[in-house]
């Protein structure tokens, strides 16, 4: 059945959002993506950043693994400053373009990389050329795919190619099962935070707590996040609309909840932009995301990404882990997924038959 006629079909039944979420999960289904990862975010649980798209950085610190399924384009940026050098804590799928950059442990590019000046603590693959200048040092071995230019650099260790390096990470299928699990923690019938005094109060219960709030919410909450529920809860904020401004804000959080139980679901957006700090992991598979000043605690998952925010994996640089740990409704299992689609339709040609005969 076609992708369009399915999700018709399923919307004379129920909830549009509740057909987008079902349609994604097929769409996981149809690309293999495996559920044996130890984080409920897939891969891009094992990253400070996990952007689909392309990512441009200037100037600032991530502390933790640095994934980029588009291009990368990199200035003054350090990757994994928190990381030991012995893995791989940066994979760029298309090409890299980095001046003055540094990088704690080993590179994998899927395409051409130009690299200015690096600072590399580990190995460089590319299955492209490989072109460095002024300088620099590479504490590692080069891999390339097709030409290589040393331009004056270091390297320490040995240097082969052409030959070809898998990219570690599926960017297509992990972008497939984020924006499924996206659409998965959306219910309408869940309930609404507190909004007074240019605030917003949500208060949670033990267990796995769901809020929908509205993008118009978030940005004018510019008197703060005061988040509030007892240690080992989770509160997932499911914001709807696009095109909001996060202010620059204090993110409170109190009653013994962790930042790593923290998930701001940005389930429609596909542009935001975040003024200041945050606190909590940010899932927008779908969004180009702007970023100005400030730390990022959490996972930070988008479409894309532009500025100089700091992401860190210990809140506000140290203390208690970022990266998220708590409680997500799952994406439906092929047998239940089957299950609802056969009922779904079912319903759907039930009530036709109705509105015909009346």
């Amino acid at each position: 059945m076609k992708r369009k006629c399915l999700i018709s079909s399923l919307r004379l039944a129920g909830s549009p959002r509740v057909a987008r979420a079902i349609a994604a999960g097929m769409l996981t289904l149809a690309v293999g993506v495996s559920s044996a990862s130890a984080s409920l975010l897939g891969t891009a649980g094992q990253y400070g950043e996990f952007i689909l798209g392309n990512s441009t950085r200037a100037n600032v610190d991530a502390q933790g693994k640095v994934a980029v399924g588009g291009n990368a384009n990199f200035t003054n940026f350090t990757v994994a400053s928190q990381q030991p050098t012995n893995t791989t804590n940066l994979v760029v799928g298309g090409t890299l373009n980095a001046s003055s950059a540094t990088v704690k442990g080993h590179i994998i590019t899927g395409g051409n990389a130009t690299y200015t000046t690096p600072t590399v603590n580990g190995n460089f693959s590319s299955n492209g050329s490989v072109s460095f200048g002024s300088g620099g040092t590479v504490n590692g071995n080069v891999r390339y795919g097709t030409t290589f230019n040393q331009n004056g650099a270091t390297i320490s260790g040995t240097i082969t190619g052409p030959v070809a390096t898998p990219v570690p990470v599926n960017f297509a299928a992990e972008g497939a099962y984020l924006t499924a699990l996206s659409a998965a923690q959306v219910n309408a019938l869940d309930p609404s935070p507190t909004f007074n005094f240019s605030q917003l109060f949500i208060n949670g219960d033990p267990g796995a707590n769901y809020f929908n709030v509205t993008g118009a919410q978030v940005a004018a909450a510019t008197g703060g996040f005061n988040i509030n529920a007892p240690a080992g809860a989770t509160i997932v904020l499911n914001v709807s609309g696009s095109g909001f401004t996060i202010p620059n804000t204090g993110f409170n959080l109190s009653g013994g909840i962790s930042v790593d139980h923290l998930l701001w679901n940005f389930y429609e957006a596909t542009a935001f932009t975040i003024q200041g700090s945050a606190r909590g992991t940010f899932l927008a598979p779908l969004a180009a995301v702007s970023t100005t000043f400030g730390g990022f605690n959490g996972n930070l998952i988008a479409g894309s990404l532009t500025g100089s925010i700091e992401t860190h994996t210990m809140n506000d640089g140290g203390g208690v882990p970022t990266f998220f740990d708590g409680e997500l409704r799952p994406v439906p299992e092929p047998a239940s997924l089957g299950m609802l689609l056969v009922a779904t339709i079912g319903g759907a040609s039930l009530l036709r038959s109705r509105m015909s005969a009346a």
